[in-house]
């Protein structure tokens, strides 16, 4: 399987979390133990998952998913979209909420996720600049506050690498 997001456990750096992104296959979390096993976490499903996220919470984990499950067909005839999803599971994927962003003319990531407030997480939407516009050709920041229900504009800039949330948020 295609392995294409990997994280650090938030209270055990022996741990090791993945999503799988495989075309054709039912996707999700696995989990390496320290001996180097890898194994299944949860349940699986055909979306395809691009960044996985955690951070403690309570006494367990929440995770997040970027993922694309199906297209976005325009009406005026124009080229499908991938349909951007966030998944959230406070239960190592044995259950998942869903909450659908749609298109974004680029690629959606879940970047992070704030360690004093595990409902509040950091996306990006990367661009390849071949659009034509400013707003085209730019990288997005968003940010929710709501598990990524919704999401507001936070910053636009040329290329983002990637986010760290320091720990004190």
């Amino acid at each position: 399987q295609f392995v294409s997001g990997l994280v650090v456990d938030p209270t055990d750096p022996d741990v090791t979390y993945a999503v799988t992104s495989s075309g054709g296959k039912e996707n999700g979390l696995l989990r390496r133990d320290k001996s180097g096993t890898w194994s299944d976490l949860g349940t699986k499903d055909s979306v395809l998952l691009s960044d996985v996220s955690v951070v403690a919470k309570g006494t367990g984990r929440r995770f997040y998913a970027a993922g694309v499950k199906g297209e976005i067909i325009p009406t005026d005839g124009g080229l499908p979209e991938s349909n951007y999803v966030v998944r959230v599971t406070d239960d190592d994927g044995a259950t998942w909420t869903e909450h659908v962003y749609g298109g974004t003319h680029g690629i959606f990531h879940v970047q992070g996720v704030d360690p004093t407030n595990p409902d509040r997480i950091l996306a990006s939407i990367e661009r390849t600049g071949d659009q034509g516009t400013a707003a085209e050709t730019t990288d997005s920041i968003l940010i929710s506050s709501d598990q990524g229900k919704t999401f507001q504009p936070y910053l636009t800039i040329t290329e983002i690498g990637g986010v760290a949330f320091a720990p004190d948020g």
